[in-house]
């Protein structure tokens, strides 16, 4: 759909986030509106944080369903949120802000979305990473009924914490800490579903057990 195209019916969405014109998001976003049918069409908004209090204050006013929010974005969002679901109440991660009634709602939506979409329930996670968006996918994993769950990550001693937070949510399965660094082994036999959230680089990447689904963040 073209901007000229939008008629009173179309739903209307923001991509938020900095030098968006760069990027190919929003056409991707309304390739899948256009791909399956759905009246919808995504617009840029390239705001400065100075300038975040009084865009997400105007938004509220506008005919704008929701904004996908990019990482550079999430912490100034989270400032401003009316509400938040229970992933990002507990992890301060979000994507997206939900606009309802003149009310913002974070909400963690590919976490859950993904969760929803392999499975997991009663079955083995490995969640690499400790990063807010880390933590949201093992969360979004304890919600969707995983049997057990491995955290593997640099630093034990934030896991630890990330482990505490997840029994909190009444997790009840198991949870095994693994080292993930230069020198350590990194065991994640049994892990039936890997959700990798470390950046390229950013720490070794351990072997993935044979015939588990692998998702690469």
């Amino acid at each position: 759909m073209r901007p000229d195209q939008i008629t009173r019916q179309t739903e209307l969405f923001g991509l938020l986030g900095d030098a968006l014109e760069k990027s190919s998001d929003a056409d991707m976003i309304n390739r899948f509106f256009d791909g399956n049918g759905v009246d919808a069409f995504c617009s840029i908004f390239n705001i400065r944080e100075e300038d975040m209090p009084f865009f997400l204050t105007q938004i509220k006013t506008k005919p704008i369903r929701a904004l996908f929010v990019r990482s550079s974005h999430m912490a100034w969002c989270l400032e401003y949120l009316d509400r938040k679901d229970a992933v990002t109440e507990a992890t301060g991660y979000l994507d997206a802000v939900i606009i309802t009634d003149g009310a913002l709602q974070g909400i963690a939506a590919a976490p859950s979305a993904l969760c929803a979409k392999l499975g997991v329930k009663e079955r083995c996670v490995a969640v690499l990473g400790n990063s807010p968006r880390a933590k949201a996918y093992a969360l979004a994993a304890v919600l969707s009924g995983a049997g057990t769950l491995i955290l593997a990550d640099e630093h034990l001693e934030g896991l630890a914490d990330t482990a505490q937070m997840l029994k909190r949510h009444a997790f009840e399965g198991e949870i095994r800490l693994e080292r993930c660094a230069p020198g350590a082994t990194t065991d994640l036999s049994g892990a039936e579903v890997v959700i990798n959230t470390l950046q390229p680089g950013e720490t070794i990447q351990p072997e993935y057990p044979n015939g588990c689904d692998v998702i690469d963040l």
